[in-house]
């Protein structure tokens, strides 16, 4: 509580806190999303070979559910691809120095906030679609080919861990900038 109010007394003690934060947690949460991002798009490349394999045509084409929630995981990816790199861009070591200014600060991480939510929300997105898809075959086909789940549930598996990776993105951003300090 103390050190609180001494911050908000002194802007440029509480400049240097959040600036110490970013030092402890940008290469972390860069790592975690790197290695995430890497594993959802190598998974999401395998997808359709998979469903090849096991079944007629692209997972694009015949269910809608599948289809909206296959390229929407691609556009989750993507945005965890932009968070990925406007984080190792204006978050970085040698960047930290250069910030002079709390608002400085704040504006780089609102632009690392925005992406992950957009992400975070296209993760909520194409899992439903998903989900969706495979609660109505389940319905609707009693002996549904186990095999053709696998396609399908890997899109899903795709979807938690990038959305994972923005909410580490999220929970690193309100932490440095001192939003989940106890008040």
């Amino acid at each position: 509580m103390e050190s609180y109010r001494a911050e908000q007394q002194d802007p440029q003690l509480h400049l240097e806190r959040m600036k110490e934060r970013l030092r402890r947690t940008s290469n972390t949460s860069f790592w975690l999303q790197a290695i995430i991002g890497v594993i959802a798009a190598i998974s999401w490349l395998l997808a359709p070979i998979i469903h090849l394999t096991t079944a007629q045509g692209l997972p694009v084409g015949g269910q809608l559910g599948s289809a909206i929630a296959f390229w929407v995981t691609l556009g989750m990816i993507l945005t965890l691809g932009a968070n990925i790199y406007f984080t190792r861009r204006n978050l970085s070591g040698s960047q930290i120095q250069r910030i002079s200014s709390r608002q400085e600060l704040i504006e780089r991480l609102r632009l690392v906030v925005l992406i992950s939510l957009v992400g975070a929300f296209l993760s909520v997105i194409s899992s439903s679609a998903q989900v969706g898809e495979l609660f109505s075959r389940a319905l609707l086909y009693q002996n549904y080919s186990i095999r053709l789940v696998i396609a399908e549930l890997l899109v899903v598996v795709i979807n938690s861990s990038v959305a994972l990776a923005h909410l580490i993105s999220l929970a690193c951003s309100l932490w440095i900038s001192g939003i989940l300090d106890r008040r």
